[in-house]
């Protein structure tokens, strides 16, 4: 579900002014610019190639999910945060200055105020190569004609996506190609939860007294937080050996997921069941 960072939709070949109009809509959680160039393209520190990632903060946290281990993000277009591993292969140091070697062999300076965690730095760009992230002024300053550009979109849970889509279509006249949908996170609403039946005898006497609940109602829900998928099946065995616990299970939901049947488009929502349910 990460593997492409946590995004809804991705828009391309956008202005800015598009660009603002999107992400001025309520419903809009996290938007942003995110532009690359792949290491192919000529760019290197020290000798090494490497692929540029630039967007701003937000976007490198919240949508591509990644984080500085060392320092802090690029705020400036003179900052950059590079692969951690570079620091060996390239002797590079934190708050350090550094030569970007150009395609056409000029150079830039940049201070060095963050080193990546280059576990998750696949999300940000398909590159072999270590990554040089900067933000969208940074990359502008470079004039390079082939970036890679796209305009990200993480709506809110409660947004009716398929809506917004097509009214951003509409209003902004934007064709089917320019607009491409991360269908496994889509509407927002991808949730998981572990559901415990506790076996508390006051409360259960108390509940059977005042109604009699279907077998399968939780007493006690712990959701992950949207579109995280942060509840591992670790947790979910470890509570099933709680003595308190009787029976435990994990649910999951997507509402709104644009489905089609018999030639017609539909909105399905999508749960998980198992046998204690």
């Amino acid at each position: 579900m990460e593997e492409s960072g946590n995004w809804h939709y991705e828009f391309h070949s956008v202005d800015t002014q598009t660009a603002s109009s999107i992400s001025a809509r309520s419903g809009i959680e996290v938007a942003g610019w995110h532009n690359t160039i792949s290491s192919e393209a000529g760019y290197s520190i020290k000798e090494q190639p490497v692929a540029i990632s630039a967007q701003n903060k937000s976007v490198f946290e919240k949508i591509f999910l990644n984080g500085i281990t060392e320092g802090e993000y690029p705020d400036t277009p003179n900052e950059i945060a590079i692969s951690s591993s570079l620091k060996s292969t390239a002797s590079v140091s934190l708050n350090g200055t550094v030569e970007l070697y150009k395609p056409d062999g000029s150079t830039a300076d940049y201070l060095v105020v963050g080193f990546l965690d280059d576990t998750e730095t696949p999300c940000l760009i398909s590159d072999d190569m270590s990554i040089a992230v900067m933000t969208p002024e940074g990359l502008g300053t470079l004039a390079f004609p082939d970036v890679n550009e796209s305009y990200v979109v993480q709506f809110s849970r409660l947004c009716n996506i398929p809506d917004t889509i097509n009214d951003v279509k509409a209003s902004n006249n934007l064709s089917d190609e320019q607009i491409i949908g991360n269908y496994i996170l889509m509407t927002g609403a991808f949730v998981v939860c572990i559901t415990l039946f506790l076996s508390f005898s006051t409360l259960v006497d108390f509940m059977k007294n005042a109604f009699v609940p279907p077998v399968y109602t939780p007493e006690l829900s712990i959701a992950s937080e949207t579109n995280t998928f942060s509840i591992g099946n670790e947790l979910l065995e470890q509570i099933r050996q709680n003595d308190v616990v009787k029976r435990a299970y994990g649910r999951m939901f997507a509402y709104n997921v644009p489905a089609e049947y018999s030639g017609k488009s539909h909105n399905a929502n999508l749960i998980s069941y198992e046998e204690n349910q």
